[in-house]
């Protein structure tokens, strides 16, 4: 199970992800998808009629804004992200945080998120999106393993609240020593 999680605007790029979808559940028919964010719901009709289009329906869920997204997050196998435009996706470090694996186009920050050079894809392009997600679940349970672990460790050693912190600190140092020069 794959989820996306991103509020329905255009620069998220939910086309560009239903059509990679539709892709994926060519080779992996089992696959579902699970939408979350402001606007992404049932009554979206522009979101529903490219499902119906695309035949996918049945295996798309969405569920409009969550109250629990690390919750949601813990069920999916991959998190998701389809943008052609986006800094570093907040949902994408609460994912690696939760030891999922980010798939992601090569948006801003967002690459900074995956384990996997394969796991970056252009943007706009279905086909390359498709192939990474299809790459991902075809994985063996181990490989799936150690790239969920591999991503817990770089939330932990790179997006840690602390290291943050330090970070910042030690370029504020840095910065006022230049200043004071």
């Amino acid at each position: 199970m794959f989820v996306h999680l991103a509020r329905f605007a255009e620069p998220k790029d939910h086309p560009n992800l239903f059509r990679a979808f539709a892709m994926v559940r060519e080779q992996v028919p089992g696959a579902t998808l699970v939408c979350a964010g402001h606007g992404v719901d049932n009554d979206n009709q522009e979101l529903t009629r490219g499902l119906d289009r695309l035949g996918i329906r049945d295996a798309v869920s969405l569920l409009g804004p969550v109250d629990n997204v690390r919750e949601l997050i813990r069920t999916a196998h991959a998190v998701v992200f389809s943008s052609y435009h986006e800094a570093l996706p907040m949902a994408g470090i609460e994912a690696i945080g939760e030891g999922v694996p980010v798939i992601t186009t090569d948006t801003g920050d967002a690459k900074d998120l995956t384990v996997d050079e394969r796991a970056v894809v252009p943007v706009r392009n279905s086909e390359a999106l498709a192939e990474a997600m299809t790459w991902y679940v075809q994985q063996s349970p181990e490989d799936r393993k150690s790239m969920r672990q591999a991503s817990w460790d770089k939330a932990a050693t790179e997006f840690d609240a602390l290291v943050t912190a330090d970070t910042y600190r030690q370029l504020y140092v840095q910065l006022l020593g230049a200043a004071r020069a």
